[in-house]
């Protein structure tokens, strides 16, 4: 269902749309629990009459399950250098990650 990205409003002034239903015209749209969450709160906070900012979707979280796991946010270093934003991007120590502490494999691979 196509919405309006900026009030998650179908063509009809009185439909909302959350989650798995959305299509935000000319990007992806991740089907995920936590981003369906965000979007509710969203137009609850709307219909309670309250100014919410629009979801960021340039921010929702994503992971990869898999050995190693990989998790992202925010737009990849290519998109935001093509967008015109300064990036600059560099490597993060695994064995400083809470779950590499906690697990058999400290190390990256």
């Amino acid at each position: 269902m196509i919405i309006d990205p900026k009030t998650l409003l179908t063509g009809e002034s009185w439909v909302s749309a959350i989650g798995d239903v959305v299509a935000i015209p000319g990007r992806l749209h991740p089907q995920l629990a936590h981003l369906a969450f965000v979007e509710g709160e969203f137009v609850a906070d709307r219909l309670a009459g309250k100014k919410p900012e629009s979801v960021n979707y340039d921010l929702v979280p994503g992971a990869t399950y898999s050995e190693p796991e990989v998790a992202s946010i925010g737009l990849t270093e290519k998109a935001a250098r093509s967008g015109g934003t300064r990036s600059r991007s560099g490597p993060f120590p695994f064995a400083a990650n809470g779950k590499a502490a906690s697990s058999t494999c400290p190390r990256a691979w």
